[in-house]
């Protein structure tokens, strides 16, 4: 089902079906977890569960999906809707609560501080939720008439002490003498009518009409009902948009010295790609890089968070490229401004990450602290060797080494050349970590999708204020860090932050 979701999802995006599209199933046995649940809320080993476990991208807790339970999945654009996933959260709540009372009239009710839809104490209906780009993910599960024994072996949602239900036993329809075909018959025939009524529920609910997909879909696993509906305002599919970022495309088919990709958490990693002069940045390639940061920050539709890497494993960047800078007099330095657009850099509000994967010296290691964080191979080194080539660092070396290592030890690295081992630099401050180089890109990774998992508009807010602490007295710091904290309450991202953590649930962010 989450790969059905994940290419629903990535079309949607591409503007390929209007304001989206609904998934509506039931699945075989299975548990699964929310992306920051707890294993604690298990009643088994969980390297030997009853069913599949699998931990999914979901907020929420555990829950169980089965046969005789109903799973809508609706993938809709929130940016045609509403940005608000908390107005979308309640949304699928309504859904259920319609369709409870269309079919069966049962009152279906919220409660205070939870999620989900409750029947005399009883949770019918489970709502877990993410959006990516503001189109949504996963969604509700409603217990129509499925076995609730596989229930017992977990915290249903981490919800302690509060009994799962279904619609079978809150319509009271089970009746002892009743033969097993006739249960199966009208359980059937129950499942069937709710299916309908969730989806025209979601019509109502969302204001839209739903018409059948193009393509049949197969079921997942006997006995699985499974149907595809793609949504549009009133009787409208909304214009197709292009199914990549022909703009990025474009710019990354036009550099001869950077690669770059972005993968579907939103982490971006750029490669510096001169690996026989070990990176050494020459001029086009450092306008390829700003050229890049400030399209992935300004105008990328999913990048969240930025990896700065080198090509090969001996060297991050090596330094400027001196064959480069060997002929250039004063008066052409001056006059063009020599190495001025490297602090463009420090305009990106995206999380930049450096994860240097060797010699990080001269304008390589001044480049690595123009990142926002530092992760370091533990064969990497770092320098200011400048001083050998009868220059001094250009391109902030003297100001961030001092700010990051101290004045004293600063001084000594610029006035010798001497280097930094990876230990020393983490030791230091200057780096966060140092891993082994086997690992370097899977921990800085793991590290960007954390960040990109935050909202982006409070992720700059911090980044800000972070780098103001080094511009500003104490003072003038805290003033500007409680202003940029009161601009916090202005966003919708804010009201979904508290908000699920009342609820206690993951957050889903919608960046505004």
């Amino acid at each position: 089902a989450w790969s059905l979701q994940h290419r629903l999802l990535e079309e949607v995006q591409a503007g390929m079906h209007g304001v989206g599209a609904v998934i509506l199933l039931q699945h075989s046995p299975v548990y699964t977890l929310g992306a920051g649940s707890t294993i604690d809320h298990l009643r088994f080993d969980p390297s030997n569960p009853p069913h599949p476990l699998f931990r999914t991208e979901r907020g929420g807790e555990v829950t169980y999906h089965g046969p005789g339970q109903l799973v809508m999945y609706p993938i809709l654009d929130l940016k045609q809707l509403t940005q608000d996933l908390h107005w979308y959260l309640r949304s699928l709540e309504e859904v259920a609560i319609r369709a409870l009372e269309a079919v069966s009239g049962i009152e279906g009710k919220r409660e205070p501080g939870r999620t989900g839809v409750w029947v005399d104490g009883r949770k019918l209906a489970a709502i877990g939720v993410r959006a990516r780009r503001w189109v949504t993910c996963h969604g509700l599960a409603l217990n129509v008439a499925p076995d609730l024994g596989p229930f017992s072996s977990i915290v249903p949602c981490g919800i302690a002490g509060r009994e799962v239900g279904s619609v079978w036993e809150a319509s009271r329809e089970a009746e002892d003498d009743r033969q097993d075909s006739s249960i199966q018959a009208q359980q059937a025939q129950l499942l069937r009518e709710y299916a309908v009524a969730l989806l025209e529920a979601a019509e109502d609910v969302f204001v839209m009409r739903l018409v059948p997909g193009e393509e049949p879909l197969k079921a997942l696993t006997a006995p699985v009902w499974l149907e595809e509906c793609r949504m549009g305002k009133g009787h409208s599919i909304m214009p197709s948009q292009p199914a990549v970022d022909e703009g990025w495309d474009a710019l990354l088919g036009s550099f001869s010295n950077l690669l770059g990709e972005v993968d579907e958490a939103g982490v971006a990693t750029l490669t510096l790609n001169r690996p026989k002069q070990l990176n050494a940045l020459n001029s086009e390639l450092m306008g390829e890089l700003v050229a890049a940061c400030q399209y992935l920050d300004r105008k990328h539709p999913s990048a969240r968070v930025i990896i700065v890497t080198g090509s090969g494993s001996k060297a991050f960047a090596a330094g400027a490229d001196i064959k480069e800078m060997s002929s250039v007099t004063y008066s052409e330095a001056y006059n063009k401004g020599l190495l001025d657009g490297w602090e463009t850099l420090r305009t990106i509000r995206k999380p930049i990450i450096a994860a240097v994967n060797g010699f990080a010296l001269g304008g390589g290691c001044e480049l690595a602290m123009l990142a926002d964080i530092i992760i370091a191979a533990d064969s990497a080194s770092f320098g200011q060797p400048e001083i050998n080539l009868g220059v001094l660092p250009g391109m902030g070396g003297t100001q961030r080494l001092t700010r990051a290592v101290g004045k004293s030890r600063a001084m000594e690295l610029v006035l010798t050349g001497d280097r930094l081992s990876a230990a020393e630099a983490v030791s230091l401050g200057l780096a966060s970590r140092a891993v082994p180089a086997a690992e370097l890109m899977e921990t800085t990774q793991k590290l960007a999708r954390r960040i990109a998992a935050a909202s982006l508009p409070v992720a700059a807010k911090a980044k800000e204020c972070v780098n103001q602490a080094y511009e500003m007295t104490l003072a003038e710091g805290v003033r500007f860090e409680k202003r940029e904290f009161w601009s916090c309450f202005a966003l919708a991202d804010q009201k979904e932050g508290m908000a699920a953590f009342i609820e206690k649930r993951t957050p889903v962010f919608g960046d505004s």
